[in-house]
């Protein structure tokens, strides 16, 4: 089934969708690849072209066509959004090792970083199964390749560092944990967490600072915009308590030399 053949079955299939699908065929069709970049990202922004199993075809039968064409991290980024939406975590892993073997095959330029995040996001889905050698292995793998690389995009570095902090919270190494948090924090923007994800992670990282070995200055903490999260729910109480606690022992670390001196 051609690409085309394919969004005629979808418009058909999904009345709601014919607008987007009409807008997609005709960018296809003049192979205008940034604006259908640009269309896709606002697709898969919408509900409903992400119900069911609708997100995994549209790529394999439609975005797989025409990938190599355009910018190579976007479409790995459309393949992570895709697997969020694969409920089972095998198959998962699977089509997006599959995305990635299909780039390694092709071997087109500056294709090293939509690579690196990719093989991110399997060492996160690993992690999540339980296998957790795999996940510490594909990580101290992956600092070493972002070490290498020039003029990393911020998406990149932000998920090597991300799923490093979630191997280092299995393992419950407070202070590995802190630095790869804040580390992850350095590249994105607090604006774009949403507040289910963001309050959980300010508080686990307001306790890591407090646990962790070796950790004695809090102030990139508590400058960051993170710790002021707020929220009437349990999480939020936490995070209050925790930040005012690293706060006051930030001040005590700060102060004690004054005093003794």
């Amino acid at each position: 089934m051609s690409p085309v053949d394919y969004l005629e079955k979808l418009q058909t299939a999904e009345p709601g969708l014919a607008e987007d699908v009409a807008e997609l065929a005709s960018l296809y069709q003049r192979k205008l690849w940034h604006q259908l970049t640009l269309k896709v990202e606002d697709c898969f922004s919408k509900s409903d072209f992400n119900k069911g199993e609708l997100p995994l075809e549209f790529y394999n039968n439609f975005i797989n066509d025409f990938g190599h064409k355009i910018n190579l991290l976007k479409l790995s980024q459309f393949a992570v959004h895709v697997a969020k939406h694969i409920p089972d975590a095998q198959q998962t892993v699977a089509f997006l090792q599959g995305v990635a073997e299909h780039l390694k095959e092709q071997k087109l330029p500056r294709s090293e970083q939509p690579l690196l995040f990719l093989k991110m996001h399997v060492a996160q889905q690993k992690l999540e199964m339980g296998s957790v050698q795999d996940c510490k292995v594909m990580v101290e793998e992956a600092k070493s390749e972002l070490d290498s690389l020039a003029d990393v995009d911020p998406s990149v570095s932000a998920a090597v560092h991300y799923v490093s902090s979630l191997y280092h919270k299995v393992k419950k190494d407070y202070a590995e944990f802190y630095r790869s948090s804040m580390l992850y924090l350095a590249f994105i923007s607090s604006d774009s967490l949403g507040y289910d994800f963001k309050l959980p992670l300010a508080v686990d990282i307001s306790l890591a600072a407090l646990l962790g070995e070796g950790i004695y200055n809090f102030a990139q903490l508590l400058m960051h915009p993170i710790v002021k999260v707020r929220g009437r729910r349990g999480g939020g109480r936490c995070l209050n308590l925790c930040s005012g606690q690293v706060a006051h022992v930030q001040c005590y670390h700060t102060c004690t030399p004054k005093c003794m001196s």
